[in-house]
């Protein structure tokens, strides 16, 4: 593999004296990598839908509400912040952009809150936090195309020992990474009683939960002075 590193180094001259064919095989092979990175390390690369986006990942309100429709990235968004707090990776295009005080110490406590573990969570949900999983168009000109979709949030190196299965336990739903944050999954369909247990830094709500479950939420926020972040996805016709 080319020492990318040590050819940046060269003086231009050295760098026209390998010709054409040199070069143009080198910058193959360096697209080739940058493709791999955006696998296993996408939420450097993670690019905010929108400046409404933007101000999501900025905002530290107590409650914060993102509604959209369908396909409207609003899922997206609140998983990135979640991996942005667990991991401490600023995405490039939130560089300068992101404030510095949302990031906690570590190890972190979150929670998910989604509205069916087989139907969102297994189905959907997972897949967008699993970094070798794409999620977009799978004709093969489109995977892996940093503007037609985009890899798992959450990088392997931040798993442990690189490898989900061992982060993931499937009987409790817990993810946890090397860092030691971890991240509950929970379902609307789940009792009362279970939201009513534990402390925690932040908490997604993929689609806002009855009443009773979301201040559930809320009192389990208090004691870290955490944030909620709820999706709202409107119905298709209001009377």
């Amino acid at each position: 593999m080319t020492d990318f590193s040590a050819l940046l180094a060269l003086p231009d001259a050295d760098l026209r004296a390998l010709g054409r064919p040199a070069l143009q095989a080198m910058q193959a092979e360096a697209e080739q990598a940058l493709l791999e990175d955006h696998r296993r390390t996408q939420l450097r690369y993670y690019r905010p839908i929108s400046e409404a986006a933007v101000r999501v990942h900025q905002s530290r309100a107590r409650v914060v509400g993102i509604q959209g429709g369908n396909k409207g990235a609003k899922t997206a968004t609140m998983l990135a912040e979640l991996a942005i707090a667990m991991t401490k990776i600023i995405p490039y295009a939130l560089q300068g952009r992101y404030p510095s005080a949302k990031l906690r110490p570590c190890p972190l406590r979150m929670r998910l809150v989604v509205t069916s573990i087989v139907s969102a969570w297994d189905t959907n949900l997972k897949q967008k936090l699993q970094w070798w999983e794409w999620n977009g168009p799978t004709a093969p000109e489109a995977v892996g195309h940093p503007d037609r979709g985009h890899w798992g949030l959450i990088p392997q190196a931040c798993l442990l020992g690189g490898d989900w299965e061992t982060s993931w336990s499937e009987r409790h739903r817990v993810l946890t990474l090397r860092c030691g944050c971890k991240l509950y999954v929970m379902s609307q369909e789940q009792d009362l009683a279970d939201f009513n247990q534990g402390s925690f830094d932040a908490i997604v709500e993929d689609e806002l939960p009855p009443e009773e479950i979301h201040r559930a939420n809320l009192i389990r926020l208090l004691d870290r002075g955490g944030q909620c972040y709820v999706g709202g996805t409107p119905p298709d016709a209001l009377e």
